[in-house]
């Protein structure tokens, strides 16, 4: 039966939008961690494709998150992008939308059957007690993909697995354009994937271990892992802990591969990155990774934008790392 979705609803911080008639998809315009909580609630059941947008400001989460499709057997897409204005349905020129568990609580957990996107999110201040990832804990039980996308994990911690992200996936994964930064734990991203992962111009520095200092990065399950135009650099103890033995390397710049060597490596750099300042991220003007990445990697470049907003490509090729310069004639290396 095909449904007329006109309904425009406010509840709690909730704006339920309409959609077109016969289509079967909700959207949500989300500016409270409350309201968050509801959408998410409806989304895991309603039979729908669901796309929570939340508004630029700071969400304290007094509880976790979650979002469990698994009950209704809801197969599904859910999408939870952030970064936008007041009422939703364009993208603020500034400003960001983050989600602090304020150290007490894990921020988000997903298990969803369906495909999953999640962007333009700053994920802060997770720390659970429980198993695994301090900001995300997320599996995907389906053949759908994941993406998770122009986002950062900043100050996570989990003394089990994973400070900042765990995801396991029986699809493929696109990890694109994510700052993964100053998180704490055996690792700092998990990854056990079954099917193509594809890790895509991340910035993964400056994470720490409290107890196995394992590395920030931790690729394990059959994969296989394509990483490409990734900064992983200046993490406690190892940048890359290959556990798969199934990582094709091209065009990164990382410190120090632990464990299995790489399947394969082609342009790979380890050299210092040169960002701007001692609390940068960003690429200083001079830094050998401007304009010096692949511009068509596996699974493609990285998603629509950097995490502060601006366009994956600028100048010649695209930057290595999470953060596009506004330099244009640097060449890179081919």
């Amino acid at each position: 039966m095909q449904r007329n979705r006109s309904l425009a609803v406010i509840l709690n911080g909730v704006i339920l939008m309409g959609a077109a008639a016969g289509v079967h998809a909700a959207t949500f315009c989300v500016n409270s961690s409350l309201g968050l909580a509801i959408a998410l609630s409806v989304a895991q059941s309603n039979g729908e494709d669901d796309t929570i947008n939340l508004e630029v400001g700071t969400y304290l989460l007094g509880g976790e998150l979650m979002y469990d499709a698994v009950g209704a057997n809801e197969t599904h897409r859910l999408s939870i992008i952030g970064g936008q204005v007041p009422g939703c349905g364009v993208y603020a020129s500034s400003g960001s939308t983050v989600l602090d568990g304020q150290n007490a609580v894990r921020i988000l957990t997903i298990s969803a059957l369906g495909e999953v996107d999640i962007g333009r999110i700053t994920f802060q201040h997770g720390h659970p007690s429980q198993y695994a990832g301090g900001a995300l804990n997320l599996t995907n039980a389906s053949a759908a993909p994941t993406y998770i996308f122009s986002s950062v994990f900043i100050a996570n911690t989990n003394s089990n697995l994973a400070g900042a992200m765990f995801v396991t996936s029986t699809g493929n994964v696109y990890l694109w354009s994510n700052l993964v930064f100053a998180n704490s734990g055996p690792t700092a991203l998990y990854l056990n994937d079954s099917a193509n992962t594809y890790v895509t111009g991340n910035t993964i520095v400056g994470n720490q271990f409290n107890t196995l200092a394992v590395g920030a990065l931790d690729p394990t399950g059959s994969g296989p892992y394509y990483l490409s135009n990734n900064i992983i650099w200046s993490n406690e103890n190892a940048d890359v802990y290959d556990q798969s033995g199934l990582v094709d390397y091209a065009y990164n710049d990382i410190g120090v591969i632990a464990n299995a060597p790489p399947h394969s490596a082609s342009h790979e750099l380890s050299v210092d990155p040169k960002f701007e300042g001692f609390f940068s991220v960003s690429l200083a003007p001079d830094s050998p990774l401007v304009n010096a990445g692949d511009d068509s990697p596996p699974g493609g470049p990285g998603g629509c934008c950097d995490p502060s907003g601006s366009k994956r490509t600028v100048g010649t090729h695209i930057d290595i790392g999470a953060y596009e310069s506004d330099v244009l004639l640097r060449t890179g290396f081919q």
